[in-house]
């Protein structure tokens, strides 16, 4: 019939996930994962699920490379540059202050034994 064997889903939400793992074809979800965001839920759906999880944003758009501070402004031309109420890394071109605040708070343990 078709040609469309598998798909996924890009959500941050378990119970949205939920509702999609009976169908035939899903087969995973995308979703944040990184320090700045707490996600042992979804994960676990995920995993209870038997779905594959595809991680998006592991370096929470390069604000976790600590190559950002907050004097940095963002290029216009750059999707960093557009506040997004589902992307909260960035604000007005900027690293959010919130988590450059977080981010100084555990600089020191990601940065232990020569890290």
């Amino acid at each position: 019939m078709g040609k469309l064997r598998a798909y996924g889903w890009s959500t941050d939400f378990p119970d949205s996930a939920k509702t999609m793992m009976d169908l035939e074809g899903f087969i995973g979800i995308e979703h944040a994962m990184n320090l700045f965001v707490d996600v042992p839920t979804v994960q676990k759906t995920a995993n209870d699920g038997g779905l594959v999880a595809f991680l998006r944003s592991p370096l929470a758009m390069g604000l976790l490379t600590g190559k950002y501070d907050g004097t940095t402004v963002m290029p216009e031309a750059d999707v960093r540059s557009v506040n997004n109420e589902k992307r909260d890394y960035f604000r007005d071109a900027k690293p959010a202050e919130a988590h450059l605040r977080n981010l100084a708070a555990i600089r020191e343990l990601l940065q232990t034994d020569g890290h």
